[in-house]
């Protein structure tokens, strides 16, 4: 059975100059998927309908839990993610769009993260897992295909189209600029180039999380990770700009390239 979920976001300061803020999820039958730990005075992003029984599985036994090193739907905050990525976790149950875009920020996190953030097989599992146990204790809240959509989903979430899309409406929003609508010859271009980037990105990860294991107190989103997507970050940016020349570029993201590289710079 479906129940209403609530996107809110809370303005939180800026990150190297970019605003942010966190954001929490609502159900209307009660739960409350926290910013580890933030869960109200927020403003509304979005509203869909999903399962929220399936959604707590996901989600764990963390709701309204101020402790930052609890996970959220997997993540460890400034770690695996940031808030916008778990929200994404409970959201995709919602639909394929349904997600953090819209909120302050959400370009920042999403160059280093992704959509759903870092360890996205062990989610994905846990995506599974849930939903098999769900179809045994509660008959008819979700249909057995469910379960091969929200992994179809992820999965489609974590494409350079759907990266693309998100930072296209993201950075519109967050310059107050009217961006025309991308096209194919765009997507074409953006797509191996930024393909090579989150492999990049996963490799860099995984380096970092080697050298600085996850632990009460670890945080690397803002140091060490931050600074090894750098040099990736701006080598996509010069191979984008060759490929589809500076006014394309302007027209698919509304910033000049030197804005651009200080969103992670």
């Amino acid at each position: 059975m479906s129940e209403i979920f609530t996107l809110y976001a809370v303005y939180t300061g800026s990150v190297g100059g970019v605003p942010t803020e966190h954001t929490y999820v609502l159900s209307d039958d009660g739960h409350t998927w926290n910013c580890f730990g933030r869960y109200a005075d927020g403003r509304l992003i979005r509203s869909a309908s999903a399962s929220s029984k399936w959604a707590g599985l996901i989600y764990g036994s963390n709701e309204k839990n101020e402790d930052q090193d609890a996970l959220a739907a997997g993540i460890r905050v400034r770690y695996h993610g940031v808030c916008q990525n778990a929200a994404n976790r409970i959201l995709v149950l919602a639909g394929d769009v349904v997600d953090a875009r819209g909120s302050e920020g959400n370009a920042f996190a999403t160059l280093m993260f992704g959509k759903y953030g870092f360890n996205i097989q062990q989610y994905m599992d846990t995506v599974k897992s849930t939903g098999q146990q769900l179809l045994q204790s509660n008959p008819g809240e979700i249909n057995p295909s469910d379960i091969q959509i929200i992994l179809d989903r992820i999965t489609t979430g974590q494409s350079p189209d759907a990266e693309l899309d998100i930072l296209h409406a993201d950075l519109k929003i967050e310059e107050h600029t009217n961006l025309p609508d991308l096209t194919d010859a765009q997507r074409n271009a953006f797509r191996p180039i930024y393909s090579d980037y989150q492999v990049q990105r996963a490799a860099a990860f995984l380096a970092v999380s080697n050298k600085y294991p996850p632990g009460p107190g670890v945080e690397i989103a803002t140091g060490p990770l931050k600074e090894s997507l750098i040099g990736p970050w701006e080598n996509c940016v010069e191979r984008l700009i060759a490929a589809v020349g500076l006014d394309q570029f302007k027209m698919m993201f509304g910033l000049t390239p030197d804005l651009v590289k200080q969103v992670l710079g």
